[in-house]
């Protein structure tokens, strides 16, 4: 039970019992409970579709972000690539200059 409404409860069954009104005790409680959770019900489905709206704005961001790594862990990838490549075929001219066509090494 809500403390806050509980305080409201007790208030209004207080006043209302002094005057003796208990149906109209029975009908103010049950309607102010109905009434409580429509706007309640009402409130979450406003919120709802405020936090729909929040989250597509976030989903598009995130799936913009994770596009844009993706694309760079790709260059990346083709940089590292194109290094070992390059490193390999210099390794190849590298030995073909120092090595003579008998197999010993060149020296200037």
């Amino acid at each position: 039970m809500n403390p806050i409404v509980s305080i409201y409860r007790i208030l209004v069954i207080s006043f209302l019992n002094k005057k003796q009104y208990k149906i109209y005790l029975f009908k103010f409680i049950y309607h102010n409970s109905v009434i409580g959770k429509i706007v309640k019900i009402y409130d979450y489905i406003k919120f709802s579709h405020l936090l729909k709206a929040i989250i597509k704005n976030v989903t598009t961001c995130i799936n913009r972000d994770m596009g844009i790594l993706v694309f760079l862990g790709i260059l990346l990838l083709a940089a590292t690539i194109g290094n070992y490549v390059r490193t390999e075929i210099s390794k190849e001219i590298a030995t073909l200059f120092l090595y003579s066509a008998d197999g010993s090494i060149v020296m200037d």
